[in-house]
């Protein structure tokens, strides 16, 4: 076992969190159908949304990542997940309706290649990205398109063996970033550099990086919490984890 997989761990029932504190959970994307039960956790909307994807692998993760998310989300609201409300921030950045749940969760969610990833705080913006590394990417052409100064100065002075994977980290460092504010891409090349209280690099899985970041974090709370949903197959997950 890789000594990072140690770090996760199945997620309680009924989690908790505060202010400065900061879950992580994860959950594999490997499953090539969806039950209808997780069809049924989706809001029309989001049903509507997946049935327009007309890649089956695309439509299966939305609608994976989709189910997951109200199904961990429910756990600290304590409501069945189908009764979760979302809206969207000017840019498109989910968030639950602050007129319909009084806790002010916030979340983040991110997939890649098997992986779906969300991160959960209280109090505090929060983005995250996990990316699967692809040999085959011509990373120059992007960085040189998207990167600031400062990031193509920070990648050209990996060593070249390196060179692959340090793009991957200060690429999911900027999406975590942007994401975090809400912006998105909207927000490449407007004013200063966006900064996090919070900032960490992490392992998901082999072959991918991750980063999360989050911006107005309580001082002095560096609290990591790693949960890891073992499968999305109904009703197995709930083996190893008790969704």
């Amino acid at each position: 076992m890789n000594r990072h997989e140690r770090y996760w761990q199945p997620g309680p029932d009924r989690p908790t969190i505060g202010n400065g504190t900061l879950d992580l959970w994860r959950f594999p994307l490997t499953e090539s159908t969806v039950a209808d039960s997780l069809r049924q956790l989706l809001s029309a909307q989001e049903n509507d949304r997946a049935g327009k994807l007309l890649v089956e692998q695309k439509r299966t993760e939305f609608i994976l990542c989709r189910a997951m998310t109200r199904r961990i989300l429910s756990r600290y609201l304590a409501i069945p997940p189908q009764q979760l409300v979302f809206t969207t921030l000017e840019h498109g950045k989910p968030v639950l309706a602050a007129d319909v749940h009084e806790q002010a969760l916030a979340f983040n969610l991110s997939h890649s290649e098997g992986w779906g990833l969300l991160a959960v705080t209280s109090g505090a913006a929060v983005g995250v990205d996990v990316e699967m590394i692809d040999a085959q990417l011509k990373f120059f052409g992007i960085a040189s398109r998207f990167f600031t100064c400062h990031e193509q100065t920070v990648l050209d002075s990996f060593p070249a063996v390196r060179q692959r994977r340090g793009f991957y980290r200060l690429w999911t460092r900027k999406e975590a970033l942007l994401k975090m504010t809400g912006c998105g891409f909207y927000g490449v090349g407007e004013g200063a550099a966006v900064q996090a209280d919070y900032l960490r690099h992490f392992f998901v899985g082999r072959g991918h990086v991750a980063t999360v970041a989050v911006a107005d974090r309580h001082q002095g709370s560096t609290l990591l919490s790693t949960c890891s949903l073992s499968g999305c197959k109904s009703p197995s997950f709930r083996s190893a984890t008790a969704i």
